[in-house]
């Protein structure tokens, strides 16, 4: 009867995850958790990084504003647009100046978007500098 109160919730399909790294396993099939069937997990991560993080969550951002950008950009006709973007983005013409609201939204959108490009290239930058720097520290501190 217990099972078959659960049989429901069992069939449900499971995200399956994939790990690279296998335990040994000994010849009753079970893991060997002897002195060679151990494996350090945490030699195949990478250290987590604050930088890569906020870097990761800015790239989603990023991509929910870019497709906003192609919404908005859908609804506005012909390619003056274009011209309309390099000029905001050049700084000649203001958001404000702005009349037709679909076309500020997308000058708005457009600036967030490049501003949020050059705030994960900062991050990207800063995270592999200090990670070249820990490693500098690390081979210092070897002798080499």
């Amino acid at each position: 009867m217990h099972k078959e109160m659960w049989w429901p919730i069992l069939r449900l399909p499971q995200q399956r995850w994939e790990c690279p790294i296998r335990p040994n396993m000994d010849e009753d099939g079970r893991v060997d958790w002897g002195a060679f069937g151990t494996v350090d997990f945490e030699s195949y991560r990478p250290p987590f990084s604050k930088l890569r993080y906020k870097a990761q969550q800015l790239k989603e951002r990023l991509k929910d504003m870019v497709m906003t950008c192609e919404m908005i950009s859908d609804r506005i006709p012909g390619r003056a647009k274009y011209k309309v973007l390099k000029l905001v983005r050049t700084g000649v013409v203001d958001t404000d100046d702005i009349a037709h609201e679909d076309m500020r939204r997308l000058a708005v959108n457009y600036l967030q978007a490049s501003r949020l490009r050059e705030e994960i290239q900062r991050l990207l930058e800063k995270s592999r500098r200090q990670q070249e720097e820990r490693a500098a520290e690390f081979w210092a501190s070897l002798g080499c």
